[in-house]
């Protein structure tokens, strides 16, 4: 057996290979390994970053077998913090055995610089890594090529969003190459006037192999739709497969289109021939002759192979792993909502998108003034977030509906996913702010609507920054509006919250920005809406400072309300039994009210 190799250099305040809870949670999707082989094995790159200058905030978990709680200081720099996480770049040739630190060369390499997406890719038959890289308000991309011989890592195109736009780290996860150009997503102007994510050609220019000159940039034409992903590239037919929430917004199909700029126009859906099977997953196989389709919705979990040919899906089978089985069984007797989809026109021109869900006999009875019911408003409402989707789902909001006999109302309002950057742009700077008014004029329409609805047993329901978005609807809303709101885990103000998330959507936004959208500064509608406030005492992510500064409001204006919290327990509180009958208590006291 070999004996193995250290190839990492650095004193004890470096760490190698693996991600500080920032970028694991900000950039690359919980991703904690930064490590990445190319596909020949013969390369391996790692990030490397110093720890100084952190800041950290004061974790506690307790055990009733040690006499003292336990203390973690988490680094975690906060919004407009001076100092953030800095990586470099470093290459191992396994061949040679020798390590190579990549000089970067960015218009500006003395700024701060995210890195915001690494792939390997193969251009003009050699092996290349890109490394994608953000500035400090993310609105400023820099695309650049690391080479293991002249370990640099050349500037080849930059992209420069409007004022209004961001980039988001997804949109640089699944970068794909053929021999002299790579794709990745960036807004584009189409035909409606809307501006969405769409396939983005750079073509590389190259002098020899180890000289490359300033990328030309070309659009694949893909709809007047968001494009979501990049799922693979087929060189010998010059075509590119990616998924779109198209033809409605809801939906996630496979679609393809041609890599040769001239023919892009002919773009086709490749899966929408499915039925009931709207919301999905591919996988391609490598040889591009199979495809594996996870239907994920409206009907549960299956899957469907099939031959690709010509763009088109042949010989299809469906089957079940043995979990769909299971549950394909236990479904058949689960009374399941019925769930409505439609469209609201606000006053001010823009539309929300909409799903209520009722227990399968009161779907008939929405108009009827005869019996009503109590309304909970499940709400997220964060940039770039999607609630109104056809994915199927089975959890707290459908127990409520079919057990409780609620309605459950969700609404997908301005600074939404899945519309183009008209609908995204809107929350830039804002949060807080548009995107509950939204929400509150919605549903406002709907109860005048539909008096099925009880106007006067309204309810509200969020978690993270659904529950920021629950505690700022029920202080916005006209007294009284909302009954009663449960708020899990709620930002309190973004200046609390981690600097990448905050500062991608807030910009350069002033102090009285952030104090205008948080739930703190004005708490004075919550006597007239009780709060049952939830959080976790170990909660990495919102920190209980939020809530604690909630509470803070609260008590000193007076106002009574519910607390409940959960020792030991992150963001995402696994004591679920406990806190779902908690908020079933809760809300059938405040709809017997």
């Amino acid at each position: 057996m070999r004996k193995p190799v250290k190839i990492s250099e650095g004193g004890p305040n470096w760490e190698h290979g693996i991600f500080d809870w920032m970028y694991e949670e900000e950039i690359f999707g919980r991703q904690s390994k930064a490590i990445w082989w190319s596909q020949s094995g013969d390369k391996i790159v790692y990030l490397s970053r110093e720890k100084r200058n952190e800041k950290f905030v004061t974790l506690i978990s307790y055990s009733n077998q040690e006499n003292y709680p336990r203390v973690l200081e988490l680094p975690y720099p906060k919004t407009h913090e001076k100092h953030l996480p800095t990586y470099v770049i470093k290459m191992w040739d396994k061949k040679l055995r020798t390590l190579k630190q990549m000089d970067v060369q960015l218009r500006d390499s003395t700024a701060f610089h995210y890195i915001y997406g690494v792939r390997w890719v193969k251009l003009k038959e050699k092996e290349q890594l890109v490394a994608v890289w953000a500035n400090r308000l993310q609105n400023h991309i820099s695309v650049t090529i690391c080479d293991y011989d002249t370990a640099m890592c050349t500037l080849v195109f930059e992209y420069k969003y409007d004022t209004d736009k961001w980039a988001e780290p997804s949109d640089f996860s699944s970068i794909l190459s053929d021999g002299d150009a790579i794709y990745m997503l960036f807004p584009k102007t189409q035909s409606d006037g809307n501006s969405y994510q769409q396939i983005a050609k750079l073509l590389v220019q190259m002098e020899n192999e180890d000289d490359f000159e300033w990328a030309k940039l070309s659009y694949l034409s893909a709809g007047n739709f968001d494009v979501s992903k990049l799922e693979a590239l087929d060189k010998a037919t010059d075509t590119i497969y990616f998924t779109a929430a198209a033809p409605s917004p809801g939906n996630r199909h496979l679609f393809a289109t041609s890599t040769i700029s001239e023919k892009s126009d002919s773009w086709t859906c490749v899966s929408c021939l499915f039925k009931n099977c709207t919301y999905q997953t591919n996988l391609i196989e490598a040889s591009f002759k199979r495809i594996i389709t996870h239907c994920e919705g409206p009907a549960h979990s299956h899957y469907y192979l099939s031959n690709l040919k010509h763009n088109k899906l042949e010989n299809v089978d469906r089957f079940l792993y043995s979990h769909d089985v299971m549950l394909e069984k236990q479904l058949r007797n689960t009374r399941l909502p019925t769930i409505i989809n439609e469209t609201v026109t606000l006053q001010n021109g823009f539309e929300t998108r909409v799903q209520i869900l009722l227990s399968s006999p009161s779907h008939q009875n929405l108009r009827s003034t005869s019996r009503t019911l109590p309304v909970l408003l499940k709400v997220y409402a964060g940039p770039t977030s999607q609630i109104v989707t056809d994915e199927f789902s089975i959890g707290f909001e459908e127990y409520i509906v079919s057990d409780r006999n609620y309605a459950v109302v969700k609404i997908d309002g301005r600074g939404s996913n899945s519309r183009g950057w008209k609908y995204r742009s809107a929350i830039y700077k804002v949060l807080g702010t548009v995107e509950i008014e939204d929400q509150i004029e919605t549903l406002q329409i709907l109860t005048k609507k539909y008096p099925v609805l009880d106007k006067k047993r309204l309810t509200i329901f969020g978690w993270s920054y659904g529950g920021f978005a629950a505690a700022r609807a029920a202080e916005m809303a006209p007294p009284g509006f909302f009954k009663c709101a449960i708020a899990v885990a709620p930002v309190a103000n973004f200046l609390y919250y981690d600097a990448t998330y905050t500062e991608r959507y807030m910009g350069n936004a002033e102090k009285a920005a952030y104090d205008s959208g948080d739930i703190i500064t004005n708490v004075t509608n919550f006597k007239n809406t009780r709060l049952l406030l939830v959080h976790g005492l170990y909660d990495d992510n919102v920190q209980f400072q939020h809530s604690a500064l909630l509470i803070e409001a609260l008590q000193v204006a007076g106002i009574q309300f519910d607390l409940m919290v959960y020792p030991n327990q992150d963001h995402g509180i696994l004591r679920r039994n406990h806190l779902y009958r908690k908020m079933v208590d809760f809300l059938d006291k405040c709809a017997q009210q």
